[in-house]
């Protein structure tokens, strides 16, 4: 057919240009050959716009970066919106984030299954990137995020339990996904769990938990172990002041949380793509074995 021929023939003038260096032309080409069906065309667009932000092999644009990635996520591929929406919380070249852009371009991954953008909405929502925090859209996307099986959601999902900050406060389900984030291996795990086991040993003793359980509160404390350990020796009589203290605990810990998640997810330092390499073999099309999450 002639749409077939004129697929292929876009396509090849596509890898012609790039190996002359003509970075535009290329991608011009590779779009009128991804319009016509070639899938394959739309992944090399990403490809370029990887090696734009990395400046593999090319001299370093992300300004053209996030140009294909914009491309190549409205040509249908999904993973191109994570990057593009990393590029605009961090600033391209080096200006001013811009939240809002990071937003719509994660909403698009996130929609798509991909957990690590989920991870950032709810970043963005509970730091109040955008002027506000929304605890309620944070712990939404945090509850997302960790149902897909991300460890350092869970830990965050937890302690939003805890605290019954805009979702009703629940101890069973603060400790069950803070213990599956240990489960699943997180480095920050111990120190949440043993921080959680802390307080909430308090929480079953003066019933802030929903209900009062000396038994629970024991175990709890042993398994703390240190300081409120002690506490439960020399200690059974529990004020109203604790359940403030515990409140205020809670948020302390919820703020230190993120604070390691953001040291371990920066924005700046963008982990290399799952699918998309650096190498572009003139002449040979490059096949998309890799699946959907």
């Amino acid at each position: 057919m002639a749409s077939d021929r004129m697929m292929e023939y876009y396509y090849s003038m596509g890898q012609d240009t790039l190996a002359a260096g003509d970075i535009d032309e290329a991608v011009t080409y590779f779009r009128k050959a991804a319009n016509l069906g070639a899938g394959e065309a739309a992944h090399e667009i990403g490809v370029i716009g990887r090696r734009l932000e990395k400046g593999d092999g090319l001299e370093k644009d992300e300004e053209k970066a996030a140009h294909c990635y914009r491309l190549c996520g409205e040509m249908g591929d999904d993973e191109a919106w994570l990057y593009l929406g990393k590029l605009y919380l961090r600033g391209l070249n080096g200006g001013k984030p811009n939240p809002r852009k990071a937003k719509r371009a994660l909403e698009h991954a996130s929609e798509a299954g991909y957990t690590e953008a989920t991870v950032l909405l709810a970043r963005i929502y509970d730091e109040g990137v955008m002027g506000q925090v929304n605890p309620a859209t944070a712990f939404k996307y945090y509850l997302l995020a960790a149902q897909r099986g991300d460890s350092e959601a869970m830990l965050m999902t937890g302690l939003f339990y805890a605290q019954g900050v805009s979702v009703p406060k629940n101890t069973v389900e603060a400790e069950r996904w803070i213990r599956k984030g240990k489960e699943a291996g997180d480095p920050d795990a111990d120190e949440t769990l043993r921080g959680f086991l802390a307080v909430a040993c308090t929480e079953y003793l003066t019933g802030a938990a929903g209900v009062v359980d000396e038994k629970k509160a024991a175990a709890m404390a042993k398994e703390a172990k240190g300081s409120m350990q002690k506490r439960w020796e020399i200690k059974k009589s529990i004020s109203a002041w604790d359940t403030l203290i515990a409140q205020a605990v809670w948020k302390i810990m919820r703020k230190k949380l993120l604070m390691l998640l953001r040291k371990r997810r920066n924005t700046n330092c963008p982990k290399p793509m799952r699918r998309w390499g650096s190498a572009m073999n003139r002449g040979s099309v490059q096949k998309r074995i890799f699946p959907k999450p």
